[in-house]
């Protein structure tokens, strides 16, 4: 896990935080199958590289045969996360802007 002030939140970061966890986790078992959930933003989550991230982690990994990747539908799901942001940018756009 990491904050935005140590790397981004787009498709590289997320691709490389799924990577280095699979990189510890799997070597360990022999898990034949995965789960990821996630909310259905393109920047992050619907692209190019997440899904060489997947094809990576079927080719590497022999034992891991089936990997699913399933999207919240949006006003169906509630992620604690999306409160604490909607919070954050209420709070922003109350504060005066500072002239540079």
């Amino acid at each position: 896990m990491w904050d935005e002030t140590k790397g981004g939140r787009g498709e590289n970061e997320m691709a490389s935080g799924i990577l280095k966890w699979a990189m510890q986790e799997f070597p360990k078992s022999d898990i034949e199958e995965i789960t990821m959930w996630s909310n259905d933003y393109a920047g992050q989550n619907i692209n190019v590289i997440m899904i060489a991230c997947y094809l990576w982690l079927l080719h590497t990994f022999k034992s891991l045969k089936v990997k699913n990747h399933k999207y919240l539908l949006k006003g169906h799901a509630h992620v604690e996360v999306d409160t604490r942001h909607a919070i954050i940018k209420r709070a922003k756009k109350k504060q005066p802007h500072m002239a540079m």
